[in-house]
């Protein structure tokens, strides 16, 4: 029967795992995400290898832990979004969540393209089923879905969530900032893009 008992973690495999997690949230604050590998995290937590795989698998799990460290504000910010606009429509709900995406994407750019580049890498995964790009297309295609006007002429949902994600791949929004637009122009130009695909 003790193999049934629901034991806790051990107080040393939580004491690694938050040595992992702020070493590798330290590491992808300064250096191309991309570049950063388990050996570098468990060096720098000061725990074996091995370590990391039994906490979270493999790399990708130590990224979609990371994210959700550090995803808490998006959250937040989308919820608040939808409450702030909720007085003026569908479409403003949807640029605030935008703009919350840009803001977050260009405040952890390091681990958002260590993620996206790495989506695709998993099987039959690819960017388009990762559980950060799921949640906020989810989230827009509600928003999509409650526009004005007769459902059979409104363009579909989810080529619209789609699209609009598009708009705020962290390739593109690297390489615009590149091209030294700043991360406000970025949040405007993803409000107007909004604007421009979604009626009123």
């Amino acid at each position: 029967m003790s193999g049934l008992v629901n034991r806790e973690p051990r107080s040393d495999a939580v004491r690694n795992r938050q040595a992992i997690l702020a070493a590798a949230d330290e590491l992808f604050a300064r250096a191309d995400g991309r570049t950063v590998s388990t050996d570098d995290v468990a060096a720098a937590a000061g725990v074996g290898k091995g370590t990391i795989f039994r906490a979270f698998g493999d790399r990708a799990g130590l990224l979609d832990a990371l994210f959700e460290r550090r995803a808490e504000g998006l959250r937040a910010e989308i919820i608040e979004a939808e409450g702030r606009n909720l007085g003026e429509g569908p479409q403003a709900r949807v640029s605030g969540i935008l703009r919350a995406v840009v803001r977050f994407k260009v405040a952890n750019l390091s681990l958002v393209r260590a993620i996206e580049d790495a989506a695709g890498r998993r099987g039959s995964q690819s960017l388009f089923d990762s559980p950060p790009y799921r949640a906020v297309y989810r989230v827009l295609t509600e928003q999509i879905d409650s526009l004005p006007g007769p459902a059979d002429r409104r363009m579909s949902s989810s080529w619209a969530a789609h699209v609009l994600l598009s708009a705020v791949r962290v390739d593109l929004l690297d390489h615009l900032l590149g091209e030294q637009m700043s991360a406000a122009e970025l949040e405007e130009a993803v409000d107007a893009l909004a604007q421009r695909l979604l009626p009123t």
